[in-house]
């Protein structure tokens, strides 16, 4: 299994979990859950981030592994490559973060 599936599946564990509390503050809107929401948000946020930045850490192993000379035409595809496969989990974290904090502005409009 590729290693960038684990960070995919943290990002998706982390962000499944903040999206219900988003769906239950939008049915449901209290101050607990807001309070849960808000460091649920955060952690989301750092898990893309962590795993950005693990994905670019392998991008760049990957190109000074190879066999490319620097400033070549393989190295740049390699590492424009790896660049594009880091940013996965960064659309996925942060589409879903939209999403839940669009289901938190729906739970507190009601609650206004």
């Amino acid at each position: 299994m590729p290693l960038g599936f684990f960070f995919i599946a943290f990002i998706v564990g982390v962000g499944l979990t903040t999206l219900g509390i988003a769906v239950s503050i939008a049915v449901k809107p209290g101050e607990r859950k807001l309070a849960l929401f808000r460091p649920l948000s955060v952690s989301t946020v750092l898990a893309i981030i962590s795993s950005v930045a693990a994905g670019l850490g392998i991008a760049f192993r990957r190109a000074a592994e190879g066999p490319a000379v620097p400033g070549s035409a393989e190295t740049t595809r390699i590492m424009l490559g790896g660049f594009a496969e880091a940013m996965a989990p960064a659309v996925l974290g942060f589409a879903v973060l939209s999403v839940a904090w669009l289901f938190v502005t729906m739970g507190l409009r009601k609650q206004v």
